[in-house]
């Protein structure tokens, strides 16, 4: 028979490892699973707690077994991780502390490298920290609160404004202001009923102009073709005119224009024939006397042509002639 002790010692051993079964158990520990022992050193935690959960794409691997303050310049924190042993993490890979939730519940997310060789127990990492839930949407509610205190701020100096123009002396104004808008609303009454008595009484007018521009429109658009071919005509003379030699053509007249302005030059200053005859009077003068003269001539050679023209009759001899004769019989 057992004695009451025994039995009393063994129901107490017995409690002891159920409860702490039951306390890893509620931890996600499984103690018959074999671990390994893994160091991520931290700049900063962000309420990382130990216990917290190790996951990889939502999967629990292991959990957060001690943390540990590091005397080093950056006072860094040492994060001792346990994870199964039959999951194997790249080296390299990333361990990065994120929320879980709206409420800041830490976790720690494995992120695979590439490497194709893996941790062992033991080994040291570096690790990072994200932006919490919490700390991502006050930075985006930020602007909009900063944004609202800025209409607040508005909103507060124009009700000001506004109390202050609403006093008596703005009433006032303000009833001048409705007043002067009731008479521009009579006076756009009064304008609308005239165009309207003017748009009724000139409406076959109105339809008359407006058959004469449908008409224009049919008309253009069925001359469309001809329009098309003497616009193509007109860029057909425009390069015709660009490809020309235009600049050679200024260029001459430029140069005869300069020439010219030479020989005008010099019939100004006298020189040449035609200088001389321009600007010396005498010259002209006695131009003038010799055509005068020439005409006097004219004009006695048709009156006396006996004068400067011998006539003789066969037999006979004029009486110059026989005096002529007289002469050379004498010498």
């Amino acid at each position: 028979m057992l004695s009451k002790e025994f039995k009393v010692g063994l129901f107490a051993a017995l409690s002891f490892i159920l409860l702490l079964f039951g306390y890893n158990y509620l931890k996600g520990t499984n103690i018959f699973q074999r671990t390994d022992l893994v160091y991520v050193r931290f700049d900063k935690i962000d309420g990382l707690k130990v216990a917290n959960p190790v996951l990889i794409n939502g999967l629990n691997i292991g959990k957060v077994e001690s943390l540990t303050l590091l005397n080093d310049a950056n006072h860094s924190i040492l994060a001792t991780l346990s994870f199964r042993r039959d999951v194997l993490i790249p080296k390299n890979s990333i361990f990065k502390i994120a929320s879980s939730d709206l409420l800041g519940t830490k976790i720690i997310r494995v992120e695979y490298s590439q490497e194709k060789t893996y941790l062992t127990a033991g080994d040291t990492l570096v690790g990072l920290s994200e932006i919490s839930l919490m700390e991502d949407f006050s930075r985006q509610i930020d602007p909009v609160k900063r944004k609202a205190e800025h209409v607040i701020n508005g909103m507060d100096s124009l009700l000001t404004e506004l109390h202050t123009w609403f006093n008596k002396g703005g009433r006032n104004n303000l009833i001048a202001s409705v007043s002067d808008l009731e008479i521009t609303i009579r006076n756009f009454k009064e304008t609308s009923e005239k165009v309207n008595k003017l748009v009724g009484s000139e409406s076959e007018r109105l339809s008359q102009i407006l058959k004469n521009v449908a008409s224009i429109s049919d008309n253009l658009k069925k001359n469309n073709d001809e329009i098309t071919h003497a616009i193509s005509n007109i860029d057909k003379i425009t390069d015709d005119i660009a490809k020309s030699d235009l600049k050679q053509t200024i260029e001459n007249t430029n140069a005869t224009i300069t020439d010219l302005n030479v020989v005008v030059a010099k019939i100004k200053n006298g020189q040449g024939s035609l200088g001389l005859l321009v600007n010396d009077e005498t010259l002209y003068k006695n131009l003038q006397q010799t055509s005068g003269d020439l005409d006097k001539l004219v004009v006695d050679l048709k009156e006396n042509p006996g004068r400067y023209i011998k006539v003789s009759v066969f037999g006979k001899d004029s009486k110059e002639n026989k005096d002529n004769k007289q002469v050379n019989k004498k010498k």
